[in-house]
């Protein structure tokens, strides 16, 4: 064999350089060309069909509340007390009055002598004589105890807590001053006598005054600044 010579080493060649990305261009976006022009079309909720002829709506269920309360009189709205309620009152405490007067009376009889004319123990012209002195005695005691215990009758009561006499209170009615307030002993003497005053007017006008006035007030309670409820 003829010497072979050994082969010549490879040469060495770099790689290729690597590729660089190149993204696709972003795609363009166009609107599709517009079919419809003109204001969005609005929505319109249709009319309710119309009742038909001679229709009435049905009326809801009746419930029973009794029967309609009864108008009353203007009178039976005022809270204060009307003459009618003080007449009565007022009969029903000049009997229980009467009553005492009578027996205050003939205690009276009794002491100053009554006893010994009554039995005729003495001569008629004593009698006579006598009879007089005590019927004007009577006549005195009967006109200034009445006028006392019609005082302290009516004064005591009406000032008192209930603030109405036996017959204020059998007819549901009392006394206050202008206030509401429960009257002083002053000021419940004030309004009996008072009365004489509303009994020196002609037909009794005075007293009258309590059905007609404002505040159903007579003549006595607007001397005296009181007034008379209905409880």
């Amino acid at each position: 064999m003829q010497g072979s010579q050994p082969a010549p080493p490879p040469v060495y060649q770099p790689p290729p350089p690597p590729q660089v990305y190149q993204a696709p261009p972003p795609p363009v976006y166009q609107a599709p060309p517009a079919v419809y022009e003109g204001a969005a079309p609005v929505y319109q909720t249709p009319a309710p069909p119309a009742p038909p002829q001679n229709w009435q709506q049905p009326q809801p269920p009746q419930v029973w509340t009794g029967p309609p309360p009864q108008p009353q009189p203007v009178a039976a709205l005022l809270p204060y007390a009307g003459f009618w309620k003080r007449f009565w009152a007022y009969l029903i405490d000049s009997l229980i009055l009467g009553a005492v007067t009578v027996v205050f009376l003939a205690i009276v009889f009794l002491l100053i002598g009554g006893g010994a004319l009554i039995s005729g123990s003495e001569a008629p012209q004593d009698f006579i004589a006598g009879l007089t002195v005590v019927a004007i005695v009577l006549m005195v005691f009967a006109y200034i105890g009445l006028i006392v215990v019609m005082w302290l009758y009516f004064a005591k009561m009406e000032s008192s807590e209930k603030q109405a006499t036996i017959g204020k209170k059998a007819m549901g009615i009392y006394v206050t001053d202008l206030n509401g307030q429960r009257l002083t002993f002053g000021r419940a003497s004030g309004r009996f006598f008072g009365k004489i005053v509303t009994g020196m007017i002609p037909f009794f006008i005075g007293y009258f005054m309590a059905g007609f006035t404002e505040k159903r007030q007579a003549l006595h309670d607007m001397i005296a600044g009181t007034l008379v409820w209905r409880r």
